[in-house]
């Protein structure tokens, strides 16, 4: 063996083991081709499942979202407090009128009665005087 290189012999050693070793260990710690491939086949599919959760949330979300309208549409069409008060207003002041219309047509039935007795009192007044009439006639 050449001199120069005697003082060498351990760090080529070294290297002929530590390479292969370091090597052996950094192919052990990564991943081959296969196991790469089923990795991402793996994780695709994982991706596609949330990807289907998702649009199937989106989907509910959209028909949340086209409820919740609806019933603003019905919740801004409904009468407030203010409005029912109103109208129970306008219902007091048609009960008020109804009540004095309710007294003039009494008050007319009185009439109408007291005509239709004056009515009777003249009609039994002229069939008496009429059948006077038919009497003198004879």
């Amino acid at each position: 063996m050449p001199e120069w290189l005697t003082p060498h012999v351990a760090v080529i050693l070294l290297t002929a083991i530590v390479v292969p070793a370091v090597t052996w260990a950094v192919r052990i710690a990564l991943v081959s081709r296969k196991d790469l491939a089923a990795e991402s086949e793996a994780r695709a599919a994982a991706i596609a499942g949330v990807h289907g959760r998702m649009s199937e949330i989106d989907r509910r979300l959209d028909r949340g979202e086209d409820r919740f309208g609806r019933l603003e549409i019905q919740l801004q069409q409904m009468p407030t407090k203010d409005d029912l008060h109103a109208v129970s207003l306008a219902l007091q002041a048609v009960s008020g009128q109804i009540a004095k219309v309710d007294t003039e047509v009494k008050a007319l039935g009185r009439q109408i009665e007291k005509t239709d007795e004056r009515l009777a009192v003249i009609d039994d007044y002229l069939r008496q005087d009429s059948l006077i009439e038919k009497q003198r006639s004879t």
